[in-house]
């Protein structure tokens, strides 16, 4: 019977880690944790919105959170879900019934953009009416998500399983 060398084992091995790899890379888990709290700034018109992200699942990049707006005179309580996938997000805000202003109770916007490299979120938001605004938060930042320690072992051991090989052949 002949037997298969041990380095042949090791490049089938991570022949089918990297096929895995890139399957589950199309589904692009965030890179991000969003959770926290964070002061949103819409430009023009000025617009200074507080928000709290309260839950995040990092398996599927939902969340969920509220936020809301005071000039002194109008106000509105809202929430927020939405998805991050790698650095993107996109997420509706839909305004509660806690608000001053009529027709603003039950409104939603479409917030989408990216998360920069300091954690900074910056987008857009679109109306129903098809109206744009700018967004960028000025306080608060997300977090980047770290490779899973299991990949980093993986990683190691079959680095390993190759040196062993090429010594083991050597020799």
């Amino acid at each position: 019977m002949k037997k298969i060398p041990l380095t042949m084992i090791a490049i089938l091995f991570l022949m089918f880690f990297v096929a895995g790899t890139v399957k589950a890379s199309t589904s692009s888990p965030p890179s991000w944790d969003l959770t926290g709290t964070y002061t949103v700034a819409i430009p023009s018109p000025s617009y200074i919105h507080s928000m709290t992200i309260s839950s995040m699942n990092l398996a599927t990049g939902g969340f969920i959170g509220t936020g809301s707006y005071s000039d002194g005179t109008n106000y509105v309580d809202w929430k927020i879900t939405g998805t991050v996938t790698g650095s993107q997000f996109a997420s509706i805000i839909s305004y509660g019934t806690t608000t001053n202003v009529p027709g603003w109770a039950g409104y939603q916007w479409n917030w989408d953009g990216s998360i920069n490299s300091t954690g900074q979120l910056i987008g857009n938001i679109h109306d129903a009416g098809g109206t744009t605004y700018a967004f960028n938060t000025t306080a608060g930042q997300a977090s980047a998500v770290p490779i899973p320690g299991s990949a980093l072992l993986l990683g190691s051991g079959v680095m390993g399983l190759l040196g062993f090989g090429r010594r083991k052949a050597q020799a």
